[in-house]
């Protein structure tokens, strides 16, 4: 399991190329967007429900997975990492 915890900063996994992975969000304040860069895949973040898409990585490489939906002051610093090697 991998989570975004805003007070800690970018994250990131490690995953093997050829990985299917199942991706659940929710929100605990407001509306949130995840975007993976480099794919078409986005999924939202909203209080009380939970998003979900699976996608599979088969191409190595660093992935940017960022907010892609404005949600305050700190939402410029909602980002992390998806490494598959």
């Amino acid at each position: 399991m991998w989570y975004f915890d805003f007070n800690k900063g970018a994250t990131e996994i490690k995953i093997p190329v050829g990985s299917v992975v199942d991706i659940f969000t929710t929100s605990k304040d407001v509306v949130h967007g995840v975007h993976i860069h480099g794919t078409n895949y986005n999924v939202m973040a909203i209080p009380g429900t939970v998003g979900y898409m699976r996608i599979k990585f088969e191409k190595p490489g660093v992935y940017h997975v960022v907010c892609h939906e404005f949600c305050g002051v700190g939402h410029h610093a909602m980002q992390g990492k998806i490494i598959v090697e």
